[in-house]
């Protein structure tokens, strides 16, 4: 890992700390860290040299919890994903890739050596998308029967009386 690469990944970092996020959801307000984070993803040796940084920066204790957090959250989201992937606005990703601790699950599947689960190196994981199943009428209606906490069919039946069928 060279100087340069250590400055930008810095960047990266020191820019999603100045967002000063207080949740998920406004981690959209980050400006530059998703493009920042595709760049260096799309790079084949800065990659590898951010999951060096990034794992020693964490185990130092330079980069928090909360930190590693909010990267995953940015990361995982399909504006960062489509950016990750080369994709345009529109286009529907069939992969995802999420920033991951080497762990047991991971080793078991093979995703991850035993060298990296006794570092706790931080590994890039790319997975496939599954299509969404279309739901059928009766999982609908199971859902909102656990949403509502309708205890029998009398009940719903009581519901389906005041229902305007069309």
């Amino acid at each position: 890992m060279n100087k340069t690469q250590t400055t930008k990944f810095a960047k990266i970092i020191t820019s999603l700390r100045n967002a000063d996020i207080t949740n998920k959801e406004s981690i959209n307000q980050i400006d530059g860290v998703a493009d920042s984070i595709a760049k260096v993803y799309r790079s084949g040796t800065d990659s590898v040299a951010w999951l060096e940084w990034f794992t020693q920066q964490v185990g130092n204790g330079s980069i928090k919890p909360k930190e590693v957090k909010l990267m995953q959250n940015n990361i995982g989201k399909k504006a960062t994903q489509r950016k990750m992937f080369s994709l345009d606005d529109k286009a529907k990703p069939t992969q995802r890739a999420r920033l991951m601790k080497g762990n047991k699950t991971l080793f078991a599947e093979g995703l991850c050596t035993q060298r990296q689960l006794d570092s706790k190196a931080y590994l890039w994981i790319v997975d496939a998308i599954k299509p969404a199943t279309e739901k059928t009428a009766k999982d609908k209606l199971q859902a909102i029967i656990n949403d509502f906490n309708i205890e029998s069919l009398d009940k719903l039946l009581e519901i389906a009386k005041e229902v305007d069928f069309k």
